[in-house]
C-alpha cells in the first residue's frame, strides 16, 4: 500500500504500541528481490513455485459435498497424548460413518523435515488430479506444527482441503469434537454473521481494511444471503471496540453464525514469554494508534485467547481473522530476508490461541493467517481493490460447501501469483532496474502471504441447512 512513497504494514508491536514493522519506503522493496537471486534461496523459492504453479483439483466427477465420495482423513502423530485421540472419537466416528469406504486414518511418526511430497508418494499419490479413492481431499491434522510443520500443512493444502487441530487440553477436544456432531445434526432456524473492521483515521492499514475489505465484503454477504435466514450486522471504526467483540462472541445468536475480524494483529519483536499467550491477538479500537507516546499496549486494548471464557458462545460458528499471526507464528520471518537470512521471530512454531480458544468452545473452523498479513490480499495496488477470493469463499459457505472446499480460491489465487513470480524471475535476472526488482519483490510478498492462509479445525466442516 502507497503511503508518501512509502509502506505501511499490518501489526502493532505489544511493548511499544507502534507498528510492528516500520514503515518503509517502496525502494526498500528491490533489496528483497536481490535476496532472491541468491542461489540457495532461490532454489527454495523455485521449488515452492514449481509445486504451486499447478495446482491440482479433484477428478471429474466427485461432488467435493459427499464424503462419502470425497473421503475423509485424519493424520495423528504417534506422539499424541492418548486422552487426546480418545476426546476426538466422537468426531472421528462420525466422519466414518458419512465418508464410509473413504475414512482413513494414519498414525505418523512426528517429523519436522518430511516433506508432503514425499508422504504423498507413500500413499500411492503420484502427479495428477486428486483421487479420493487413493487418498481422501479432505484431510484433517492433529497437533501443533512443531509434529507436523506449516509447511506441510500449506503444501498439502495446494490440492487438498487442509485443516489443523491443535487445542490446549484433551478437555478442549472434547468439546470440539462434539460441537462439530452436534452442529451437523441441528439445522438452525437463523443464523447471524458480524464483520467486525477496527479502523482509525490516523491508520492507512485499518482504513484499507475497513473500506475495502470489510464493508463491501458485508453488503455482498447481506446480498447474497437474503432469503437464508441470516442476519448481518456491521461493526466498523471506533464502535469496533474490545468491549463489543468481548460482546459478539457472548451473544446466544453467534451460535452457528460467521465472525470476521479486520484489526492489526498483536506482535512481539522478539520471543518472549507472553508472545505465545498473545501474539495474533485483535487490537480493537482503543488502541490509540501509531502518533502516541510509546508504551506497552495494555490488555483493554486488544481480545486475546484469554478472552474467551465460559461464556462464549461460539458453538456451530466458523470465525475468519485478517491480521497477523491471526493462525500462526513461524520460527522465522516469511518476509524479510535481511542478507538472505531469515530472521527469527519465535523460539519455534505455534499455532495462535486466539483461534484455539475459541475452537476450544465450540468453534467449528477458524482461518486465518501465518506470519505476516498484507492489504495485497485485497488491494492490487494499480489494479485496485479485489475481493473475489473472498466473495469466493463466503459463496460457497452460503451454499452449504465444507469449508475446505471453499478455501479452493485461496490456492487458485496463489498459483496465479506463483506463475507471474518464476516470470519475473527470468526478467530480472536480465533486467536489474529497480522497476523490475520492485516488481519481483511485491510479487514475493504476494506470494507468501497467499499461500499462508490457513485453515484451523476440521475442513469438512460446514454451514448444516439439510439433512445428512
Amino acid at each position: 500500500m502507497q503511503h508518501n512513497q512509502q509502506i505501511v504494514f499490518n501489526g502493532v508491536d505489544a511493548d511499544s504500541g507502534d507498528y510492528l514493522t516500520e514503515p518503509r519506503r517502496i525502494a526498500e522493496w528491490s533489496d528483497l528481490a536481490d535476496v532472491t537471486q541468491r542461489p540457495g534461496f532461490a532454489s527454495q523459492v523455485d521449488a515452492g513455485l514449481a509445486r504451486r504453479s499447478t495446482p491440482l483439483r479433484l477428478i471429474a466427477g466427485v461432488d467435493r459435498g459427499a464424503l462419502a465420495q470425497t473421503g475423509w482423513c485424519v493424520i495423528v502423530p504417534t506422539s499424541i497424548d492418548a486422552a487426546i485421540k480418545e476426546a476426538l472419537q466422537p468426531l472421528l466416528q462420525w466422519r466414518a460413518r458419512q465418508a464410509g469406504a473413504r475414512y482413513r486414518r494414519i498414525d505418523l511418526d512426528p517429523d519436522p523435515d518430511m516433506s508432503c511430497a514425499t508422504f504423498l508418494e507413500g500413499q500411492g499419490v503420484g502427479p495428477g488430479p486428486v483421487d479420493p479413492s487413493v487418498f481422501p481431499y479432505y484431510v484433517l491434522l492433529v497437533g501443533g506444527p512443531e509434529q507436523i510443520s506449516f509447511d506441510f500443512q500449506t503444501d498439502l493444502a495446494i490440492a487438498y482441503a487442509v485443516g489443523r487441530l491443535d487445542l490446549a487440553s484433551p478437555g478442549a477436544y472434547a468439546r470440539y469434537a462434539q460441537a462439530v456432531v452436534d452442529a451437523e445434526q441441528r439445522r438452525p432456524a437463523r443464523r447471524h454473521a458480524v464483520f467486525f473492521g477496527v479502523s482509525r483515521k490516523n491508520d492507512r492499514a485499518t482504513e484499507l481494511s475497513r473500506r475495502e475489505l470489510v464493508e463491501p465484503i458485508a453488503r455482498d454477504f447481506t446480498r447474497r444471503s437474503q432469503g437464508l435466514g441470516w442476519s448481518v450486522e456491521t461493526i466498523v471504526g471506533e464502535e469496533a471496540s474490545k468491549a463489543r467483540l468481548q460482546s459478539v462472541v457472548e451473544a446466544p445468536s453467534m451460535r452457528d453464525g460467521f465472525l470476521l475480524t479486520a484489526a492489526h494483529g498483536l506482535g512481539f519483536r522478539q520471543p518472549s514469554m507472553r508472545q505465545r499467550a498473545l501474539q495474533g491477538a485483535v487490537v480493537c479500537a482503543e488502541w490509540h494508534g501509531p502518533d502516541r507516546v510509546r508504551a506497552r499496549v495494555p490488555g483493554s486494548h486488544y481480545f486475546a485467547g484469554r478472552d474467551v471464557g465460559p461464556s462464549c458462545r461460539v458453538e456451530g460458528a466458523m470465525c475468519l481473522g485478517f491480521g497477523c499471526y491471526s493462525a500462526g507464528t513461524p520460527e522465522r520471518d516469511t518476509f524479510f530476508q535481511g542478507e538472505g537470512r531469515m530472521p527469527i521471530q519465535a523460539r519455534s512454531d505455534f499455532v495462535a490461541q486466539l483461534p484455539q480458544a475459541l475452537l476450544g468452545r465450540g468453534a467449528l473452523a477458524y482461518v486465518g493467517h501465518i506470519d505476516r498479513a498484507w492489504t495485497l490480499s485485497f488491494d492490487w495496488g494499480v489494479a485496485g481493490p479485489q475481493l473475489s477470493v473472498f466473495n469466493s469463499l463466503f459463496i460457497e459457505l452460503l451454499q452449504g460447501l465444507p469449508i475446505g472446499a471453499a478455501m479452493d480460491a485461496f490456492g487458485e489465487r496463489c498459483g496465479a501469483i506463483a506463475v507471474q513470480l518464476a516470470e519475473s524471475g527470468a526478467r530480472h535476472r536480465s533486467d536489474r532496474s529497480s522497476a523490475s526488482g520492485r516488481r519481483r519483490a511485491h510479487l514475493l510478498i504476494a506470494y507468501h502471504d497467499a499461500k499462508n492462509y490457513v485453515v484451523l479445525g476440521d475442513p469438512a466442516v460446514r454451514f448444516n441447512d439439510a439433512e445428512n
